[in-house]
């Protein structure tokens, strides 16, 4: 009998843990909005200057954001994040570089990885590389 009343009280206490013990949802965040998610760098001529372009990155959230890490699908591009946290409210250059080597029509990604995973963003490089 014993058992099954410490059997009972483990289980309730499992069931409903206390008020303190609660995670809570409404704890500081981290937000990265960005001035615009694409540009296009028009038409280039293969093997001509690397071709850059800022994004601006602004932290809309309650706790500092850090980019975490990238990732871009291409060798062609590539990208310049800030070195430390972006306060909240405060915003930052993102540097974006295009290398023209390769004739054709492109459309790249790039993914910014944060501190906060429902704020990673994709922004899109586009234009077309001509002889």
């Amino acid at each position: 009998m014993k058992h099954f009343i410490l059997l009972c009280a483990l289980f309730f206490v499992a069931a409903f843990p206390m008020s303190g013990q609660e995670q809570k949802d409404d704890a500081p965040k981290p937000q990265l909005v960005l001035d615009h998610l694409s540009h296009d760098f028009g038409t280039l001529a293969k093997g001509s200057n690397k071709q850059t372009h800022i994004f601006t990155a602004t932290n809309k959230g309650d706790a500092p954001l850090v980019i975490t890490r990238t990732k871009n699908s291409c060798r062609c591009i590539t990208i310049t994040t800030p070195k430390r946290p972006i306060a909240p409210g405060a915003s930052a250059p993102i540097t974006v570089t295009f290398n023209p080597t390769e004739k054709g029509v492109f459309n790249k990604g790039v993914e910014l990885h944060t501190n906060h995973p429902a704020s990673n963003l994709t922004i899109f490089v586009n234009g077309v590389v001509s002889d």
